[in-house]
């Protein structure tokens, strides 16, 4: 599928991906890269899986998984953030990610704004994030400072 002027797809030994199993995500043995609408490779074909569909898109903040870890690449292929999280979904303001079954937050330069130390981190749909830690939920910055209503 394309996103603005790129595609995403996987190929296993030279075959491209059927548009369903790409969606279904029933895929074994598949690198991921991106072409441009030109048919011109974007991001190298080298990827587990790329991470489109979770989160807010954008062209220069790519989530990749290469040997079983995630990190963020541009569309040059360049890492902004390195290959250590158990998973990744973009944000307004940046991304909620995983590590050791723990959540924090990163801003688009790959900073860690909130450590990989809470239980639980949502993107609330005003833009700022629910935080669950010790059993408690509350409503924090970017920066994971709790907001007082």
């Amino acid at each position: 599928p394309f996103v603005d002027d790129i595609a995403v797809a996987g190929f296993k030994k030279g075959n491209a991906v059927p548009i369903d199993e790409l969606l279904t995500g029933r895929l074994t043995n598949y690198r991921f890269g991106v072409i441009g609408k030109g048919g011109d490779e974007k991001i190298p074909f080298i990827y587990d899986a790329i991470n489109l569909y979770e989160g807010v898109s954008r062209k220069d903040f790519l989530p990749v998984k290469l040997n079983n870890k995630w990190g963020i690449v541009n569309y040059r292929n360049q890492e902004i953030v390195p290959f250590i999280y158990d998973y990744i979904k973009t944000a307004t303001a940046g991304a909620i990610v995983q590590k050791n079954a723990k959540y924090g937050f990163i801003d688009f330069k790959g900073n860690e704004l909130i450590p990989c130390e809470k239980d639980r981190i949502e993107e609330h749909e005003s833009g700022m994030l629910q935080v669950t830690a010790n059993h408690q939920t509350y409503i924090a910055d970017k920066k994971g400072r709790k907001i007082e209503f």
